[in-house]
C-alpha cells in the first residue's frame, strides 16, 4: 500500500500520514509518515498489521488540512448599552 490514509489502531489510537508497507526481519509492517505541523515535528510510526482496525484512504490535502491549526478569531467587545432599558425602569415600565 502506498497511499495517504487515516489508520485506526488498537487502544483507540489513530495515525495519519503517508502509508507504505515495509519488511523488518522478514515480517511485514506498515510505516506511517506524518508530516510536520505548526505544533509538532514530522514523525514515522511503524505498526504491525495485527494492531490495525481500519485503514481509511484519503488525500494528501485532507491530511495536511487536518494538521493545520484551526483559524483563530477574536471576539469583538460587547455592544455598548445606551441605557434605554434603565430609563424605562425608572418610569415604572420595568420590573
Amino acid at each position: 500500500m502506498n497511499a495517504w490514509a487515516v489508520v485506526e489502531l488498537m487502544g483507540h489510537q489513530r495515525a495519519i500520514g503517508y502509508v507504505t508497507e515495509v519488511t523488518i526481519a522478514g515480517a511485514s509492517f506498515l510505516q506511517i509518515e506524518t508530516p510536520a505541523s505548526a505544533t509538532a515535528e514530522a514523525k514515522v510510526r511503524i505498526v504491525a498489521p495485527a494492531s490495525i482496525y481500519a485503514i481509511n484512504p484519503t488525500t494528501e490535502e485532507r491530511i495536511l488540512s487536518h494538521l493545520r491549526p484551526p483559524e483563530r478569531f477574536e471576539l469583538g467587545a460587547p455592544a455598548h448599552d445606551d441605557g434605554d432599558e434603565d430609563e424605562d425602569d425608572e418610569e415604572g415600565g420595568g420590573f
